[in-house]
């Protein structure tokens, strides 16, 4: 049998818990049109007020696509720095070689400079309609082996291929001179082209096989 009193500090536990998030809900609520903004060292950007960053979690509410107030928490080492309201800027990140975090803080600023201006401007029309078309001739030898051969192999060297930084997608040509700003972009762009010739590729194939199926094994 549980004792009274253990009965009572659980539920004075769930009280706090609840008046905490309600606090928290409130508190965002309130101050939602004022936005902080959070970038994270991926270069995405969110939106919203921030409630608590004393642990190891940045928390902050926002709006979902329907308007309701979402709480966000989000692990410190993802954030590079929160921007408030009010303009002020606090910087989470911190420079540790032992941990893998070479990049001193300007640096990784133009490392997520790069990693911002080429998920905006940099696309691979070439790759993806290369892929296309390994995907296709893939697709019209009907084997076992080579329908998916072809289109895989044409993935991996246009994965690998070296990535060249578009002028015209670069939001300050002064940092084109700096080897973390190349690397950040390079990443997110490496990224792109993959998942560009992997949907060139797949939508290839699926063609390729269906021109194969309706026009080539009637035949036989």
């Amino acid at each position: 049998m549980i004792a009274p009193f253990t009965i009572f500090v659980n539920n004075l536990v769930m009280l706090r818990k609840t008046i905490y998030i309600s606090l928290v809900f409130l508190l965002g609520a309130l101050s939602l049109h004022a936005q902080d903004s959070i970038l994270f060292m991926s270069g995405r950007m969110d939106y919203g007020a921030i409630v608590d960053t004393s642990g190891p979690e940045v928390k902050y509410n926002y709006k979902d696509k329907k308007g309701r107030l979402q709480l966000a928490e989000i692990e410190k080492e993802r954030i590079f720095s929160i921007i408030y309201s009010g303009g002020q800027e606090v910087v989470l990140y911190q420079q540790d070689t032992a941990g893998g975090d070479d990049f001193t803080e300007l640096e990784m600023r133009y490392f997520i400079l790069g990693e911002q201006d080429a998920d905006k401007g940099y696309k691979s029309p070439i790759a993806t309609v290369g892929a296309v078309a390994a995907g296709v001739g893939g697709g019209l030898m009907a084997s076992l082996i080579f329908t998916p051969l072809i289109p895989a192999a044409y993935a991996v060297i246009a994965g690998s291929r070296w990535i060249k930084v578009k002028r015209k997608t670069v939001t300050r040509q002064d940092a084109l001179k700096e080897q973390a700003y190349l690397l950040g972009y390079e990443r997110v762009a490496r990224g792109k082209r993959v998942q560009n010739v992997l949907k060139g590729a797949g939508a290839g194939l699926v063609a390729g096989l269906a021109t194969y199926l309706i026009f080539f094994n009637e035949t036989k």
